[in-house]
């Protein structure tokens, strides 16, 4: 009986905690990462023409994603598309983050 109560409350804890990360509150600081950390690499790799019109591109993309969620259509959206939606956005703050980190020194002199 008691692991029936258990089993049901870790599960009911589960989904909670899954729901809270597809909350618009947390897309939108989740896009703002993305937006933030693909301006310090276009900072970064100022000299790369191509990586510019990509981090302009990936900003104007973050900044229509943050009007999408306030929109009421997308508290509509099956939980599906927000949970491919927020697994997406991770795998590009890590890829931007592996991006800075294989940015090249600023300087050649030994500090």
């Amino acid at each position: 009986m008691w692991h029936w109560i258990l089993d049901k409350w870790y599960r009911f804890r589960a989904r909670r905690r899954a729901r809270r990360a597809l909350a618009p509150e947390n897309l939108r600081v989740l896009t703002q990462d993305v937006k933030e950390i693909a301006l310090l690499s276009g900072m970064v790799w100022s000299h790369d023409q191509g990586l510019q019109d990509r981090v302009r591109k990936i900003c104007q993309d973050m900044d229509q994603l943050n009007r999408l969620l306030d929109k009421s259509s997308f508290k509509r959206l099956p939980e599906d598309k927000k949970r491919e939606l927020h697994s997406s956005l991770l795998v590009s703050r890590e890829e931007l983050l592996k991006g800075l980190q294989s940015a090249p020194c600023p300087t050649d002199k030994i500090q």
